[in-house]
Parts: C-alpha cells; structure tokens; sequence
C-alpha cells in the first residue's frame, strides 16, 4: 500500500501498518494530507506505537491492516 512505503521511508524503525492505523485514528482517510503533514504525521503517531505497542497491534487488528 502506497502509505505504508511513505512510512517506511519516514519511519523505518517502527511496523508501517502500527503508525497507519494510529494515523487513521486522527484522519480516518490519508489521501488529503499535504506530504510534508503526512510525514509530521506519520511521526508523531510512531511515537504512540511506541507508548503502547499492545495497542498499536489491536488498532492494526481492528482496521484490518
């Protein structure tokens, strides 16, 4: 999926489907995000993945990721 490779590159340390499925918390759908908010994004959301790693797999779970 075309977001998770964006994440990938931004950040390559965490699971890109974890900080998807945080960021679709917020937005619910990403294709409006401008690139550069995209990637503020994306980062702050793998830093919840990393506050709570348990949730990040049930999030993940939950929207079928």
């Amino acid at each position: 999926m075309i977001y998770q490779k964006m994440i990938r590159e931004d950040c390559p340390d965490h699971d890109p489907t974890e900080v998807e499925a945080y960021m679709r918390l917020e937005f619910g759908t990403l294709d409006h995000l401008p690139r550069d908010q995209f990637r503020r994004e994306a980062r702050l959301a793998a830093r919840c993945v990393d506050a709570d790693p348990r949730q990040a797999k049930a999030l993940v779970a939950s929207y079928g990721l």
